[in-house]
């Protein structure tokens, strides 16, 4: 008791003069007193405290992995991101989570390189933790391995892969996504297909008319959508030629985009789609034109 009163009353003193009592008492066999000296050194947010705190999520008991997570979060220290890294290759499933929530949550540049080197890790449950941590945090040097995974031959680190890409929303990132709409397996087409629509970019525009197409009316939407949101004249040619080429139902979601755009570019090819035989095409042609 004394000792548990101990350690509160030097978490509110919030004073880096506290750190080596706090951490002596992160050793004691009471889990209240570990408790309240894991409390105090949050309150203080001392770097100093990392190195036990990381040393303390070794502790067998699963409350104590969250606690500790949830300290290294609140103190967010660079510090900290070696120690969690090496523990995301620990055998322990919730000291892994544990370690893989500190690390998304503290977001730090740090993090991304040893993330990286796990992205081939052969534990396909590391890749796949690696994978979504770095796209939490959103880096473009993690692209290039993160494009790779794209073929690995387990699904869900093909989707954490997929979903990183969609965050990072570079242009890298993005051509990489394109390869993936015509994977044969429709969750990883919608996967890339909706990390395609976050990024809206130039670059993913081919990819993005070519979904304009796809036998999904919801996909259709999105994709129509996100050209809009995009506003690019790289997306008329495409657009247009979609009206000219592509099916009845296509022509209403292509019409619609063109007259968001609001592109002069457009303006020759829809006068000249006016006078077409069929009359979907030249009603979505004017529709475009009066918007």
């Amino acid at each position: 008791f004394v000792r548990s009163r101990a350690a509160s009353a030097l978490g509110g003193i919030k004073s880096d003069a506290a750190v080596p009592g706090l951490i002596k008492l992160l050793e004691n066999q009471d889990s209240d007193v570990r408790s309240r000296a894991i409390s105090a050194l949050v309150a203080i947010k001392s770097d100093a405290a990392v190195p036990e705190l990381i040393k303390l999520l070794e502790n067998q008991d699963s409350d104590v992995h969250f606690r500790v997570a949830s300290a290294l979060v609140t103190i967010k220290s660079d510090t900290a991101v070696p120690g969690l890294i090496k523990l995301m290759e620990h055998q322990n499933y919730f000291l892994r989570r544990s370690a893989e929530y500190a690390l998304v949550t503290i977001k730090s540049d740090a993090a991304v390189p040893g993330l990286i080197k796990l992205l081939e890790h052969e534990d396909s449950d590391m890749r796949r933790s690696a994978a979504y941590a770095l796209g939490v945090i959103k880096s473009d040097a993690a692209v290039t391995e993160l494009i790779k995974l794209l073929a690995d031959q387990n699904y869900f680190v093909r989707r954490s892969a997929v979903y990183a890409l969609g965050e990072i929303k570079s242009d890298a990132a993005a051509k990489g996504l394109i390869r993936i709409l015509d994977n044969e397996e429709f969750d990883m087409r919608r996967s890339a297909a909706d990390a395609l629509i976050k990024i809206r970019s130039d670059v993913a525009v081919p990819g993005l008319i070519k979904l304009l197409e796809n036998e999904d009316s919801d996909m259709r939407r999105s994709a129509a959508d996100a050209l809009i949101k995009i506003r690019s004249d790289v997306a008329v040619t495409g657009l247009i030629k979609l009206i000219k080429d592509g099916e009845f139902d296509v022509y209403s979601r292509v019409a619609y985009a063109l007259g968001k755009i609001k592109s002069d570019t457009a303006i020759p090819e829809l006068m000249k789609l006016l006078e077409n035989q069929d009359y979907g095409v030249r009603e979505s042609a004017a529709y475009a034109l009066i918007k």
